[in-house]
């Protein structure tokens, strides 16, 4: 007698699984894509977190010295460090503001001229056409373009400043009770993971402080040397130049080169032999800082190479301008450790004993 076999039924419980699986990928795939487009929209927003908490553990990390130097209470400590550092830019301003400002307007206003000069040298030297397709600095400000760039100056002088309030604020809050913000950070950890992610977050602030005082140090040598320097030599508007260099140390490999363009064209303007003495110093001063004063600073921090440096701030600079350029250091070095602590620390190769537990 001839069997037979009926059709087999599908497997519901396989189905089921499928189904489950297939909708969890597409709910991680969508979260995913949410998550990069508010990163994306919402970048400044993210940056200007980052640049206030790099300013927290500024203030954070001289405050709790002050608290155990002179056993006192943190916020005690905190708000005695805030109040010297309000005095010490107070008197600044009061010794040196009026003649900054007088420099800093001087600046603005002979660096068109000093490009013009350099320019017309150049061509009385042949190297005409060669500066054909350069533009001519002396129509950077033509009567059509002045309501243009009035209101494009505006725009960005009111974002800056409100990114600067923004900053302090986080800042401010941030250092006055930074265990409430570890606390609950934490919280959105598993409690089986909480120790190591402490660990880890206390390495992170930890580079970040040495690499805060490292900058702040290296700044303040650089432009106190490169005001001294252009003082000694005559130079013009030495106090202007020295805050652009001291602003832009914080650029890494870029910011030295930037800062002493204007300074070399103003030296043109008075002769070559002055544009030379000052390119020498500003060389000189670079490889002091190069080789000397940053592998001492770098000694106990991340030694970024330089290629990575100019890539992370072209990057970053090309995704939030400005703001990108300035954090792009710490957020490097931020990223390399938290890759270092959770994938390289904590791998099996890291670890060769425990391999076969």
């Amino acid at each position: 007698m001839k069997e037979h076999h009926l059709p087999r039924r599908p497997n519901r419980r396989v189905d089921g699984r499928f189904l489950a699986r297939a909708t969890a990928v597409l709910a991680l795939g969508a979260a995913a894509i949410a998550l990069g487009a508010l990163l994306w929209y919402a970048r400044r927003v993210f940056l200007l977190a980052f640049a206030g908490a790099l300013f927290a553990l500024f203030l954070e990390t001289p405050a709790s010295w002050l608290s155990r130097r002179l056993n006192v209470r943190y916020g005690a400590a905190l708000t005695i460090f805030v109040l010297l550092l309000c005095a010490l830019i107070g008197s600044a301003v009061w010794i040196a503001g009026g003649r900054l400002a007088e420099q800093l307007s001087q600046l603005s206003a002979a660096l068109p001229e000093s490009g013009q000069q350099l320019r017309e040298r150049l061509e009385e030297q042949g190297w005409g056409p060669w500066l054909e397709h350069l533009p001519d600095t002396s129509q950077l400000l033509s009567p059509g373009d002045v309501i243009g760039q009035v209101f494009g100056a505006t725009t960005t002088a009111l974002n800056a400043l409100l990114g600067f309030f923004v900053v302090l604020t986080i800042g401010v809050y941030g250092a006055a009770q930074p265990q409430w913000y570890e606390r609950g950070f934490l919280l959105l950890v598993p409690p089986d993971s909480r120790e190591r992610a402490r660990q880890v977050v206390g390495h992170v602030c930890r580079t970040l402080r040495l690499w805060i005082m490292g900058q702040v140090l290296a700044m303040t040598i650089v432009g106190l040397l490169t005001a001294l320097g252009l003082w000694l030599l005559g130079a013009k508007l030495p106090l202007a130049l020295g805050l652009l260099a001291f602003a832009l140390e914080i650029v890494p490999n870029l910011g030295p080169v930037i800062s002493a363009i204007p300074a070399i064209l103003l030296a043109w303007m008075d002769s070559p032999h002055m544009a030379l003495y000052v390119l020498l110093l500003y060389v000189g001063i670079q490889s002091a800082e190069s080789y000397a004063l940053m592998p001492l600073i770098q000694a106990r921090t991340i030694h970024l190479p330089p290629a990575v440096h100019i890539v992370s701030v072209l990057l970053l600079g090309l995704i939030a301008g400005v703001l990108g350029v300035l954090v792009a250091a710490p957020l490097t070095i931020s990223c390399i450790t938290l890759i270092r602590e959770l994938y390289v620390e904590d791998s099996p190769e890291a670890h060769p004993a425990q391999v076969g537990d």
